[in-house]
């Protein structure tokens, strides 16, 4: 049986839960915004780039995230979550660009905004191997 978590880090947990959650659903708000303002063509030159990018001012909301939770969280989670992200950096890099390489031999290009999502998959796998390996048993 998993020992339980200690009350600081289910706290730790939660803020987390609740800074990424506001992060994100501030990016839906401003991205529907930004989608409606570019198909409607309110914006043009130079405004169009500045309008573009709003989406990613809340998304810098997802790195703070992930530092205060680091933060607060004790040793051993900060470990498992740090040597996942390597993890992930790793195989997210081989990944991206072997596939780059592949485009040489005309595989079809693919969009950058795939980029994050690879890296977001192997983030998750390698967190869940390393949960898993760190397990605690009773």
């Amino acid at each position: 049986m998993r020992q339980q978590e200690a009350p600081a880090i289910q706290s730790a947990n939660r803020r987390y839960g609740w800074r990424l959650g506001g992060a994100l659903v501030a990016y839906g708000v401003v991205l529907t915004g930004v989608i409606m303002t570019i198909n409607a063509s309110i914006v043009s030159g130079p405004a169009l780039y500045i309008v573009a990018v709003l989406p990613m001012v809340p998304v810098l909301g997802v790195p703070n995230a992930v530092r205060a939770w680091l933060r607060e969280t004790d040793e051993m989670q900060r470990r498992i979550a740090l040597e996942s992200m390597a993890i992930a950096f790793a195989a997210g890099s081989v990944l991206t660009f072997g596939y780059g390489f592949l485009q040489l031999a005309a595989a079809p290009d693919i969009n950058w905004f795939m980029v994050w999502p690879v890296y977001a998959a192997c983030w998750l796998i390698a967190q869940v191997a390393n949960q898993r390996r760190y397990r605690v048993e009773e």
